[in-house]
């Protein structure tokens, strides 16, 4: 199950081993005589060094960015009007719903149906963020709101952002293939298999 702010994953930690030479020369002991007070029997420790852990961070998946889009997909509103829990859907929608749609330390982000209008198609200039809908109401964005996610292991999203991938950010429109899960109060969200990030230019909003 999605959850939106989940405990993070476990990092994975290996251990790096050490190699130690050997000491078979007379340089060795010339110039390392201390070593011969501080361990008996060879000029070698008797004892390797501890391995020293390595931190492995997160990424997302090799296989998740796509390079077309998905044929088949439909607006998030059709979509959620007829998908149940468990179902693969295929769907299409912009990058937004807020200021930052993208969380920013895990793998989820939000997407708005195409068809909502953005302010600044209606001729607001001064509009920064127009992905955000701010001027669309709680109503106008009922079931044309989704979230996306890439999960662990573990059920809850990577800890790694989608900002990482440089394609993905704000106001871009995605198609997304994936698991439907319902979350919480019924709301619903996406498990992303595969993602198109459309490149950057004017989205039309139908």
């Amino acid at each position: 199950m999605i959850k939106r702010f989940a405990v993070l994953l476990v990092l994975t930690v290996a251990a790096l081993g050490l190699s130690i030479s050997g000491c078979d020369s007379d340089s060795d002991r010339d110039r390392d005589s201390h070593a011969s007070h501080s361990h008996s029997g060879g000029c070698c420790p008797s004892d390797s060094p501890a391995p020293t852990p390595q931190v492995v961070a997160p990424m997302l998946p090799a296989d998740l960015f796509v390079g077309q889009p998905h044929q088949e997909a439909e607006d998030i509103a059709a979509v959620l009007a007829t998908a149940k829990g468990g179902d693969v859907v295929t769907l299409r929608g912009i990058i937004g719903g807020s200021k930052e749609p993208i969380l920013p330390n895990h793998a989820s982000m939000f997407l708005v149906d195409p068809s909502v209008p953005q302010c600044s198609a209606e001729g607001d200039s001064a509009c920064s963020t127009p992905w955000d809908y701010c001027q669309r109401s709680a109503e106008e964005l009922q079931g044309k709101v989704v979230m996306v996610a890439v999960l662990g292991p573990d059920g809850s999203p990577l800890p790694v952002p989608f900002s990482d991938a440089l394609v993905v950010a704000p106001g871009r429109l995605v198609t997304v293939q994936g698991r439907l899960h319902i979350v919480g109060e019924g709301k619903k969200a996406v498990q992303a298999a595969t993602i198109y990030v459309q490149p950057d230019q004017a989205v039309s909003t139908r």
